[in-house]
């Protein structure tokens, strides 16, 4: 109870030593149970007694009981008050000799009795303005109603003696030590606010209702700030229960500067070298400080060295005028009149070669000895853009663009024509070249080409080479050898087709005799793969074209089947190819969110399904199947040698079987002649003849 006591004194110091002093004592305690938990928050009963013993004795006077409202076991309640009824004036007799006070709570009395000293006792000065406390450790002055501890002129209502310590006041304390407290103190010229350790907190309340209060800002021991959470993760954590948009009068953080042409700014300092090193996020008014006008900025910026660099790290993608990127880098600009660029500017010309200007942007794939460039290159004679090819750090140009003829070169730096490949042609029979004649109409023009330099859409042509293919076991898990009477029996399944291609431009007219994907699907699937492709469901030059100023409604001739949502190819007279998001009307109709004002060519629809064939697997399935058939040939031709010998024995035996017909057949001549030269009748030799003759053949 001793610090129930302390705190009792306290409160009670403030309350009773005014000049005119109520006849009133604050007391404040903490109720708990035997196990030393707080008692449940609620409604409770106490009752005051006060003796002039320490223990046993009558009372000499009593107040209560009342009922108090506790919150996590405090309670205060203020004796002589005058409420509730009952709770009178203390008399100034309580202060005329020792006296000690006797809680009862719940019918439960709290012991030891707690000792009134010397403030309870000011309840008999009623007319009092100064009063000295002679005879205490240390100074207690009260002068005019103010009240000194330590010094004999305070000048104001509190006042502690001008002392540098730790602890000046000291609210709980875990030990009798500077630092183990909660309270305040004086360093230097410092105010000191001090808590017991890293797991306490300094918080900031305001009063939300007659019952709650309501957190405004944490520090806790460890040194991390909180506004709005009582468990900040950083040196400065701010979290709102339903966040704050941007506004010129509102956000999560405002920064303001009230100087025409000012700045304001968010500096962070290197420790390296604090006194130059640094990046800042800035917002200034003009373009640049103290200036006129409000062509504002918001700059990112580090300095001062120039290998001081600004790095954004998105984790998903990264938009410039757009919240809903969906690239690694957008920038939109949809918002605006006329075109929107990303502009790489230079000022400085290159020492090598001398006197070159280039602006580029890089791409690498593993490090810097690999990967493409594309720069705009100036040295004041020729200008271009220039896409290079870096490997293995060696950088060689593959494609160029001349600035003052906008001829692109492939294979060359100095192209000549619109379109300069350097390179041999070869020149080629019936080959398709166009969806659009010099006339300006859509045709499907399969006449014979010239010399082709470029080829694309159609087949490759390997002159002296081939097609190779990494087959080595090493890079395989080899699950078993094929089961090549299996796999004759799917070759066998398999259908031939002839057919022609719809796109005649891309593949020509003539006729084809090879499989049908969704069939070899049925028999050998291994041979199929699915793909996403453009099929030429329409492949049509368009009906009508119904142009508005945001989008075009194109007619088809043919039912189109798409569907709203499909992505669709078409094919412009003017811009050539492109896909299309198509909104669909009905069966012949649909549109699409862009101003057509040329001839369009309906190509078809995009696919998610496209089966593609696997001709080396076909290949090897005939391998296979192959070398079933040459099995089951070498045991046909087994078989075939032993029906041979077996016919041989055969004829062997049949031979034999004839020479002894015939040698019987003489002996039955020699016998009969006998049987006649003797005058005897002979056996019928003729039917013994013949049956030993028809016995031979058979």
């Amino acid at each position: 109870m001793k610090r129930l006591t302390l705190l009792l004194l306290f409160f009670s110091l403030i309350k009773l030593t005014e000049a005119q002093v109520p006849g009133t004592l604050s007391y404040q305690g903490l109720l708990v149970k035997t196990d030393g938990t707080p008692v449940s928050d609620g409604n409770h009963t106490v009752k005051f007694d006060f003796y002039i013993v320490a223990t046993a004795g009558t009372a000499v006077l009593s107040r209560g009981p009342f009922t108090v409202t506790t919150y996590k076991g405090m309670l205060t309640f203020i004796l002589g008050s005058g409420t509730p009824t009952g709770n009178d004036a203390l008399p100034e007799a309580l202060g005329a000799s020792q006296h000690y006070i006797e809680v009862i709570a719940d019918g439960v009395a709290l012991t030891p009795r707690a000792q009134l000293t010397t403030v309870p006792y000011a309840i008999k000065a009623q007319s009092a303005n100064t009063m000295d406390a002679a005879g205490l450790s240390g100074t207690i002055k009260v002068n005019s109603g103010n009240v000194g501890i330590g010094t004999t002129t305070p000048n104001a209502p509190l006042q502690l003696a001008n002392e540098i310590k730790n602890r000046k006041i000291v609210l709980w304390e875990d030990g009798n030590n500077d630092h183990g407290y909660y309270g305040f103190g004086i360093n230097g010229s410092m105010l000191r606010y001090q808590v017991s350790n890293v797991g306490g907190s300094h918080a900031f309340y305001s009063g939300a209702s007659v019952s709650t209060s309501k957190e405004l800002l944490r520090i806790t021991g460890a040194g991390n700030v909180g506004i709005g959470t009582p468990t900040p993760a950083a040196k400065l954590n701010l979290s709102e229960a339903a966040g704050t948009v941007n506004g010129a009068a509102s956000g999560s953080i405002i920064l303001d500067h009230e100087d025409n042409g000012g700045a304001s700014s968010i500096v962070f300092r290197s420790k390296v070298n604090r006194g130059s090193d640094y990046g800042y996020l800035q917002y200034q008014d003009a373009a640049t400080v103290g200036g006129a006008g409000e062509s504002a900025r918001l700059i990112l910026g580090t300095s001062n060295d120039g290998d001081d660099h600004i790095a954004i790290m998105p984790a998903g993608k990264l938009g410039i005028g757009t919240l809903t990127p969906t690239e690694t880098v957008q920038i939109s600009d949809f918002d605006q009149a006329g075109p929107t660029y990303l502009k790489l500017a230079t000022s400085g010309v290159n020492a090598s070669p001398a006197g070159v200007k280039v602006a580029g942007i890089k791409f690498r794939h593993f490090d810097e000895n690999y990967g493409f460039n594309i720069n705009s290159v100036d040295d004041n004679s020729n200008a271009g853009l220039y896409f290079l090819a870096v490997n293995n750090g060696t950088v060689s140009n593959v494609l160029s663009l001349d600035r003052s003829t906008g001829n692109v070169g492939i294979g060359t730096v100095n192209p000549l024509s619109p379109l300069h490949v350097v390179g041999t042609g070869i020149a080629t029979p019936t080959l398709a070249r166009a969806y659009f004649n010099v006339s300006g109409g859509i045709v499907l023009n399969t006449s014979s080409s010239g010399n082709i330099l470029v080829r694309a859409d159609g087949y490759f042509w390997a002159s002296g080479g081939g097609y190779v293919a990494t087959s080595d076991a090493r890079i395989k898990n080899v699950l078993r050898k094929t089961n090549t009477n299996k796999d004759l029996k799917s070759l066998m399944g398999i259908e031939i087709t002839d057919y022609k291609y719809i796109d005649v431009i891309s593949n020509g007219d003539r006729e084809h005799k090879k499989v049908i994907a969704q069939q070899l699907q049925e028999v050998y699937p291994t041979a199929v793969n699915v793909n996403s492709g453009v099929i030429p469901n329409v492949f049509e030059t368009a009906k009508n074209i119904t142009a508005s100023a945001t989008n075009t409604i194109i007619e088809t001739i043919k039912p189109h089947h798409f569907s709203t949502g499909d992505e669709v190819k078409l094919i412009l007279e003017k811009k050539g190819e492109k896909t299309f998001t198509v909104i669909v009307i009905n069966e012949h109709e649909f549109s699409v969110n862009e101003l057509i004002d040329e001839a369009v060519f309906v190509y078809g629809r995009k696919v998610d399904d496209l089966l593609i064939v696997d001709y080396d697997a076909l290949t090897t399935l005939n391998i296979s199947a192959t070398q079933e058939l040459s099995k089951q040939f070498e045991k046909l031709q087994e078989k075939q040698i032993i029906i041979e010998r077996q016919q041989e024995r055969i004829q062997q035996l049949e031979a034999r079987v004839e020479s002894l017909a015939s040698t019987i057949s003489t002996e039955l001549e020699i016998i009969k002649m006998q049987f006649s030269m003797d005058g005897k009748t002979p056996p019928a030799s003729k039917s013994i003849s013949s049956s030993i003759s028809g016995s031979s053949k058979k």
